[in-house]
């Protein structure tokens, strides 16, 4: 198919990346407005609220 196996890794990559970007959005679409505007406000100090809900899969 002239897709080298890096390039098609990359393409994979890329997919599961924008599936798990898509499946973020959609549940989004469910937060009320309110709650989602003081997720948005946090910013960065979301990230450390990761350690206190264990390891999760990142997708990579």
């Amino acid at each position: 198919s002239g897709v080298t196996p890096e390039v098609r890794a990359r393409l994979e990559r890329l997919q599961g990346f924008v599936n798990t970007v898509d499946g973020w959005y959609q549940q989004m679409l469910d937060v009320p407005p309110d709650t989602l505007m003081r997720l948005i406000r946090m910013g960065s100090k979301v990230v450390g609220l990761l350690k206190f809900v264990g390891k999760q899969d990142r997708g990579g």
